[in-house]
């Protein structure tokens, strides 16, 4: 678990581009990894699974729209971390700044 804004940050930016483990998007939706696990199989979670690790990969909008779909609310602070996230990125994805 990261200790510095530095690191928080990197995290963040890296699970924007890569996408959340099964691990992790549990801890961000507060529930059960087995639970999440099965949504993604289930497909009431939408996910992409490596064919040659069997790892799934989860995307923040996915969370997000699981989220909503299920009536859920937003787990407390997540969205300053992907609104501070997303403002990183923006420089970066559209080649302008985000301000």
């Amino acid at each position: 678990m990261p200790t510095t804004r530095t690191a928080v940050r990197a995290e963040i930016l890296g699970n924007l581009r890569r996408g959340y483990t099964v691990e992790q998007a549990a801890r961000f939706l507060q529930f059960d990894p087995a639970a999440v696990e099965y949504w993604l199989r289930t497909g009431q979670l939408t996910g992409q699974c490596d064919p040659r690790s069997g790892e799934w990969r989860v995307t923040a909008p996915a969370l997000i729209e699981f989220l909503k779909d299920a009536n859920e609310p937003m787990p407390t602070g997540a969205l300053a971390d992907l609104r501070e996230a997303d403002l990183i990125l923006k420089p970066a994805a559209s080649g302008q700044s985000a301000g």
